[in-house]
């Protein structure tokens, strides 16, 4: 990539991949650890970075969503569930 300057397109998409990945990992820890709004607010910053990536955007709806049942805003988490079943409509886990 670094020696072919007409790829700077692929190189900024692997960027946003690798944003959009760093703040899963940081939900998925903070979820782990118990800390559920520190959960939702990293799938949040990872939604915000890139709506494109329909497969990991799925991952962080679904994410986040299960994040707010355990906050206990069922409402919320329904609609995040629905939105990663709209973008991966093959993600089974987002059915659960």
């Amino acid at each position: 990539l670094m020696s072919d300057p007409d790829n700077t397109k692929c190189a900024k998409m692997i960027k946003k991949v690798r944003k959009l990945s760093r703040f899963r990992q940081e939900g998925n820890d903070a979820f782990k650890a118990r800390q559920y709004q520190q959960a939702v607010d990293a799938y949040t910053n990872g939604l915000e970075v890139d709506q494109s990536n329909k497969s990991l955007c799925s991952k962080l709806y679904c994410n986040r969503g299960t994040a707010l049942t355990k906050l206990n805003k069922n409402e919320e988490a329904l609609k995040d569930f629905d939105k990663a079943v709209d973008l991966n409509p093959d993600y089974g886990k987002a059915y659960l």
